[in-house]
């Protein structure tokens, strides 16, 4: 079993939903009772008159940020338990006994909290905004606004650009350091790592600030930002070195999971 193989692959993903399948249910009723909180909230719900869907849209738009701010502390939370099913000895014994290859089971875990997470928020945000919807017909006589619809609006008239892919490449590092941070600590491992990423980037913050005074005040050199496509080329190929790296380091990390805890591998 040295080679990927898809099929065995989703053998271990599908186990994988079920294993976790408590967790799924609980994320996405989380996720689609927040998102229809925040809506309703933003809809006068309170105001027992006809309101037009002009005036609902309004505060429709002012939700959107909330929920954003909701998905994403969600989101930190949810890649971060990545082993949070293999607490006990038993379902790391089960882990190891699986019939597949290291790499297929890890691939397997970064795509159900990656990839799984999205659908997930997908699903919420439609299910809390029907949901929102429907009561808001009912309290302002017919009056409704979409989040759904907004969205759906704003995306076809976005044009691709290399901001999109920046912003990507960002989310691609961010999750990779949530799936280290995940596999690294494990027991607490949202709250550790949060914290483990506030101490890193305050530490490089302060290292970048040191360098660039000690330059500025102590040489003769200029500081400054490059651009054009030799520098875009370099913050692309930076942003995927990172994330890879993160990955890789994840990877060899769970490939040493043990039965007996070791306290370097599992703190």
């Amino acid at each position: 079993m040295k080679k990927f193989n898809l099929n065995r692959f989703w053998q271990v993903f599908k186990r994988l939903m079920l294993v976790r399948s408590n967790t799924t249910l609980y994320t996405f009723l989380g996720l689609a009772a927040a998102t229809f909180f925040i809506l309703l909230g933003r809809t006068s719900p309170f105001t027992m008159k006809p309101m037009t869907n002009g005036e609902l849209f309004f505060g429709i738009l002012q939700a959107f940020e909330p929920i954003t701010m909701c998905f994403s502390i969600g989101y930190f939370f949810f890649v971060s338990n990545i082993m949070s099913d293999l607490q006990r000895r038993q379902d790391r014994i089960g882990e190891i006994m699986l019939p597949a290859t290291n790499l297929e089971k890890f691939v397997a875990r970064i795509l159900y909290v990656s990839i799984g997470y999205l659908v997930l928020c997908i699903a919420a945000l439609v299910v809390g905004d029907v949901l929102q919807q429907i009561v808001s017909m009912v309290i302002h006589q017919g009056g409704r606004a979409s989040l759904i619809g907004v969205i759906l609006r704003n995306i076809s008239h976005m044009e691709p650009s290399i901001s999109w892919l920046f912003s990507l490449e960002t989310m691609l590092v961010f999750n990779a350091f949530i799936v280290l941070g995940g596999v690294f600590f494990r027991k607490y491992a949202w709250i550790k790592s949060l914290i483990a990423g506030s101490v890193i980037s305050s530490l490089l913050t302060g290292l970048l600030v040191a360098v660039a005074y000690y330059i500025d005040s102590q040489t003769d050199y200029e500081i400054y930002m490059p651009t054009g496509l030799g520098a875009d080329i370099a913050g692309h190929v930076t942003l995927w070195a990172i994330a890879g790296l993160m990955y890789w380091l994840a990877y060899k990390i769970y490939a040493r999971l043990q039965v007996i805890n070791n306290r370097w591998f599992n703190v």
